[in-house]
């Protein structure tokens, strides 16, 4: 498994999936990244906006998640992750 700073670089590179544990427990696999042009937009209030809102806790992670539907930001916490794929 990728260390915390491993894992933000991969991210920034394309689509990682990230294993980790819901805050009801459970299991929860999504395919994710940071990759610019691959973000899902960010509204806020009436301005579009393509960055994620700014990130405070070091473990939490900030991501666009990839889907048949599309896209949209979601976000888990680094100390609940079990595993990671490139």
């Amino acid at each position: 498994m990728m260390n915390r700073d491993e894992l933000r670089s991969a991210l920034r590179e394309g689509v990682v999936s990230v294993t980790f544990t819901k805050k009801n427990g459970e299991s929860r696999v999504m395919k994710c990244t940071t990759k610019e042009d691959m973000l899902a937009s960010y509204n806020k209030k009436s301005a579009d906006k393509t960055e994620a809102p700014k990130e405070i806790d070091p473990d939490l992670f900030k991501v666009t998640e990839i889907t048949d539907n599309g896209s949209q930001w979601r976000s888990f916490n680094f100390t609940q992750v079990t595993n990671t794929e490139v």
